[in-house]
């Protein structure tokens, strides 16, 4: 795809780093002041269209299915040795049990999936028939290890792009019993294997003590090509990552990119099946996440505001009261050529009025006005179904 002759137009963009010496200290203020009134970057459009987003009724009305896909063996399952010895959690707040293991001379990543419960996934199959239930179930486990599956087998996880996957296996209460052990574990999991009466599926992942999550300060020009190339190897083994997010990014000292957390994968097989469609909708956020927010962003130096955190502050506030402001809004957001309603909830928690910032909450009504005006594609972003679908069976035939 990104070495196709003639290539594909605008899929890596003509570098612009170079104009960023030339900007002044007033410009980049400018283009904050502008930012922060409005929520949306003036330079947001300085590497052009992105010409990989679906956009119109009629592709999303239209499957490309894979021509030549085949079901890959299944995962193998593994045991943890008798020696194997627990040496930290991490992310102690996540929605996922992930432990540190050491086997051997080697440290692995041991990634729980304590809480099985099924989601109610949107059901993308048969789009044009109406009487189709509009949700699946859906098993994060099940999902991230048919994705392992196919990534081993076409070789993805050799490549290092994503973590080699040793297996998939079950914790009895004896190792149970040796995380509890561990100091400083979270209470969530405290409570969740102490009440647990069944095994725990789990993962053995490769781990990566040097990688972080990607960051705004991370993203240049040559990280947002070679992010965009290891998320078109993926979509090579026919898995769709499904959470293309900063979080699921990790960025390792010498510049590679590693893609984690595949509980949200679909594949050609399966309950949620995907089709080119949907993986060409997937590069088009990755390209969206770098070349329209961070990379314009990081230039006039503007961070955006972060979304507050609120766990836990209704029993530590005495009465409801004591909220200051909860907004709502309705987005109706197009992903992979669907349009869905979220809703977003930006929680202010203030006892004093005075520490209340208008400006700040005005600033977050502006972006999520400006989401949701992307989101819906507005003219400037229209293309017609002959274009797509060149650039579809181009990008993945």
């Amino acid at each position: 795809m990104f070495d196709s002759t003639p290539p594909l137009p605008n899929i890596i963009p003509f570098p612009l780093e170079w104009l960023a010496a030339n900007d002044t200290p007033e410009f980049r203020a400018a283009c904050r002041e502008l930012t922060a009134t409005s929520g949306l970057n003036p330079l947001f459009l300085q590497y052009g269209t992105n010409l990989l987003a679906l956009t119109g009724p009629r592709p999303n009305w239209t499957d490309f299915p894979f021509k030549s896909y085949e079901i890959p063996p299944p995962l193998e399952e593994t045991t943890l040795p008798e020696e194997a010895v627990f040496l930290d959690q991490l992310n102690k707040h996540g929605n996922t049990l992930l432990f540190t293991v050491r086997i051997g001379d080697e440290v692995h990543l041991l990634k729980i999936f304590a809480d099985r419960t099924i989601l109610h996934w949107p059901n993308r199959t048969h789009r044009y028939d109406r009487t189709r239930p509009l949700f699946v179930e859906y098993d994060p486990f099940e999902a991230e290890k048919d994705a392992y599956a196919h990534l081993l087998h076409h070789g993805v996880c050799a490549k290092g792009i994503v973590p080699h996957c040793f297996g998939h296996l079950q914790l009895g209460r004896a190792r149970m019993e040796e995380i509890l052990a561990l100091p400083g574990i979270s209470w969530e999991c405290e409570v969740e294997l102490r009440r647990r009466k069944r095994p725990l599926d789990a993962l053995l992942l490769q781990y990566f003590p040097d990688a972080r999550r990607l960051t705004q300060d991370d993203a240049t020009e040559k990280l947002a090509e070679t992010a965009m190339r290891a998320l078109w190897q993926v979509h090579a083994a026919y898995v769709q990552h499904g959470d293309i997010a900063p979080r699921n990014i990790l960025v390792r000292p010498d510049g590679r990119v590693v893609l984690v957390d595949f509980n949200r994968a679909r594949l050609p097989c399966g309950v949620a099946p995907c089709a080119k469609e949907d993986l060409l909708g997937e590069l088009s956020e990755m390209w969206t996440l770098f070349y329209q927010q961070y990379l314009p962003n990081k230039r006039i130096g503007w961070v955006p505001p972060q979304p507050v955190e609120f766990e836990g502050l209704a029993d530590e506030a005495d009465d409801w009261s004591d909220c200051g402001i909860v907004l709502h809004f309705y987005l109706a957001k197009s992903r992979y050529g669907l349009h869905e309603r979220y809703l977003q909830r930006i929680n202010i928690f203030n006892k004093d009025a005075s520490l209340l910032d208008a400006r700040e909450i005005s600033a977050q009504r502006a972006n999520i006005q400006r989401d949701s005006a992307l989101s819906l594609r507005l003219p400037l972003y229209r293309t017609d179904i002959s274009h797509f679908k060149g650039t579809c069976q181009a990008a993945y035939p």
